[in-house]
C-alpha cells in the first residue's frame, strides 16, 4: 500500500474556528462529515507552501506564510 503525504489545518480567526463540512457526495472520503482543510503534498513541495495552497483552494481565502517557523 503507498502512503500518501499530506497536511491539514484548523483555521482560527477573531477567536473562531473555521474548520470544513465536507460534500455529501457518494464519491468522495468521509461525505457529510466534518473535517480540516488540507490535502496531499505535491511531489517536492513544503508542508506550509502545501496546506497554503490547499486553503487557496477550498476556500478562496490568501494565506500569507508566517513569520516564525511553525513546528511541522
Amino acid at each position: 500500500m503507498k502512503h500518501h503525504k499530506s497536511v491539514h489545518a484548523i483555521i482560527l480567526f477573531k477567536g473562531k474556528y473555521f474548520i470544513q463540512k465536507r460534500d455529501n457526495k457518494k464519491n468522495i472520503h468521509f461525505p457529510n462529515f466534518w473535517g480540516l482543510f488540507g490535502g496531499k503534498i505535491k511531489n517536492n513541495e513544503l508542508k506550509i507552501d502545501a496546506i497554503i495552497r490547499e486553503i487557496k483552494e477550498e476556500t478562496n481565502l490568501k494565506i500569507n506564510k508566517p513569520k516564525k517557523n511553525l513546528n511541522f
